[in-house]
């Protein structure tokens, strides 16, 4: 689980008014033998080491280890290995974009923090496809923030599992919710990030892009409400 953007509602970037939430939902073993090895065979190829961490921002900007990039033949085959991977790999995702701006406007002083309401909507999704599967445990890994953010979101994510959503109830699942710092260096967390970046752009200014309709292809595909895509209000 990866963000996209400030949650903040007190001040909003007009550069940036959107905040993404991914999911990125998999099974253990997959992601163990398949999504990682080919994450990583990815990073040495290109960089000579693992150690690298994918980040949408600066892969954009080409800077830092991503500056091997500015090689127009080199940052080609980057990117096509990279979409190659993420639309081969054996994973779903579920994208929450909350509008800050009209999410504010909307409700004033009753406005849910944006990253409370996109893990509300996220798992009111993520429910039916653990059910599907007659799965009552899983492990969520949020980045980690600081402590303050992480003690909120877990009091939140708390509210949740004891008191449920307006729609859905969670008491019957167990759904361990851990933090990982950044330096972690998650496979999952950085293509979480990849595929949420450019959703959260689209629900800004609508921009198609083929780093956003690569990640549309990894939407949750379900009918109604249980789509994995949901942009907020």
């Amino acid at each position: 689980m990866d963000e996209s953007g400030t949650a903040s509602l007190t001040t909003i970037d007009s550069r940036a008014p959107v905040f993404g939430l991914g999911f990125l939902v998999c099974d253990s073993d997959r992601y163990v033998n398949e999504i990682v090895p080919a994450v990583t065979r990815l990073k040495i190829a290109t960089f000579g080491h693992d150690a690298v961490i994918l980040h949408a921002a600066e892969m954009r900007n080409q800077t830092g280890d991503f500056a091997v990039l500015l090689n127009a033949p080199q940052r080609e085959s980057f990117f096509d290995a990279l979409n190659a991977i993420i639309l081969a790999a054996p994973f779903d995702l579920i994208a929450v974009v909350i509008r800050k701006r009209e999410h504010a406007q909307r409700y004033g002083s009753r406005a849910t923090d944006p990253y409370e309401l996109a893990l509300e909507f996220g798992l009111e999704r993520l429910k039916p496809c653990m059910e599907e599967l007659n799965q009552t445990s899983i492990v969520l890994v949020a980045e980690s923030r600081n402590m303050t953010e992480n003690a909120a979101l877990l009091a939140g994510f708390d509210r949740l599992m004891s008191q449920g959503s307006y729609y859905q109830s969670f008491g019957h699942l167990k759904i361990d919710l851990r933090f990982a710092p950044k330096s972690a260096n998650s496979v999952g967390h950085q293509l979480a990030d990849i595929c949420i970046s450019p959703i959260t752009k689209f629900a800004d200014t609508r921009a198609r892009t083929l780093p956003f309709e690569i990640a549309m292809k990894k939407i949750l595909n379900r009918s109604g409400w249980q789509n994995g895509l949901k942009i907020f209000p």
